[in-house]
């Protein structure tokens, strides 16, 4: 009788595991999939630096189409997962941010010291192979500013 309690228990344990386990990874997510949910291309993209007041943000905004469209393929490479949970700084810019804006005010916003991504402050996902490169993030802003 211990024994069929004991094999009872670990169908129901490794049931639970194999449900939480393919839980996480339908969950999983490119930047592509968030970037097709926008409803038109993305027409600029937006860097903010926080300064050191709240009264100094420094921003750049790029619309040329052949900038975003490079910078949007770098972006392709990172996969995100659904989160139910709001970053504590998702307005606040107190770091290093970068926005994607289509022609129907849809905006992705890529928090980079916390990995997080939210779409339009309602879709929240965390950066699973983050952090962004930021190699690639420094020659893309100076590329750019140039």
């Amino acid at each position: 009788m211990r024994m069929r309690a004991i094999i009872l228990m670990l169908i129901i344990v490794s049931g639970t595991y194999m449900m939480l386990q393919s839980k996480s990874t339908n969950d999983i997510s490119s930047f592509t999939t968030i970037l097709n949910a926008m409803d038109s291309p993305v027409q600029t993209v937006t860097f903010i630096k926080p300064a050191a007041t709240d009264h100094e943000l420094q921003l750049q905004t790029i619309e040329q189409s052949t900038q975003i469209d490079h910078f949007l393929a770098f972006l392709e490479h990172y996969q995100l997962q659904a989160v139910d949970i709001a970053p504590t700084s998702s307005t606040t810019y107190e770091q290093f941010t970068i926005l994607l804006e289509d022609d129907h005010h849809n905006v992705i916003t890529i928090l980079l010291q916390d990995d997080f991504v939210t779409f339009n402050d309602d879709h929240f996902y965390e950066i699973l192979n983050g952090p962004l490169d930021a190699q690639q993030l420094a020659t893309f802003f100076f590329q750019s500013s140039t």
